[in-house]
């Protein structure tokens, strides 16, 4: 993902540079201009990111921190972690922007994602980015879809 998608993304963007391992995070976007304006973790092991992954992310001078990992086929689209996301970022009076992205364990279509936008006034909005649902062959990504609201949770 961090050398093919990402990089192709960053450049897509506008952002003249991507770094690995600034702030102890996995890639940061910048423009020259402007500085780090995307800092972005990705984990396979969802446990580990309430200690490591998402502190990181907190401590960058980003104004745009991206998280992504994955979720048991049975808890996508994964509200609950988003919920507690939620709860993460206000206990720790995070004023920023914050995208959570994830998949499923058994992602059968490069689509199968669902993401969670968390603005400063600390909402959340889940985002379904599943475009090709009808041939996706993942039943979370379908559920996702045929289920999905724009919910905020306050």
């Amino acid at each position: 993902m961090k050398d093919g998608f990402l990089c192709e993304l960053a450049k897509n963007l506008g952002f003249k540079e991507t770094k690995e391992g600034v702030y102890g995070v996995d890639i940061t976007w910048e423009k020259p201009s402007e500085g780090v304006s995307v800092a972005i973790e990705h984990e396979n092991d969802i446990k580990s990111i309430w200690t490591r992954e998402i502190p990181n992310l907190l401590k960058t001078v980003a104004p745009l921190k991206v998280l992504i990992t994955y979720v048991d086929d049975a808890e996508f689209p994964g509200r609950d972690v988003a919920k507690r996301l939620l709860e993460y970022l206000k206990d720790a009076n995070f004023n920023q922007e914050f995208l959570l992205i994830l998949g499923s364990s058994s992602m059968n279509e490069p689509t199968d994602w669902i993401g969670y936008v968390y603005r400063p006034e600390l909402t959340c909005h889940d985002l379904v980015l599943c475009s090709n649902f009808l041939q996706a062959e993942s039943k979370p990504a379908k559920k996702a879809w045929k289920t999905r609201r724009t919910k905020r949770y306050a």
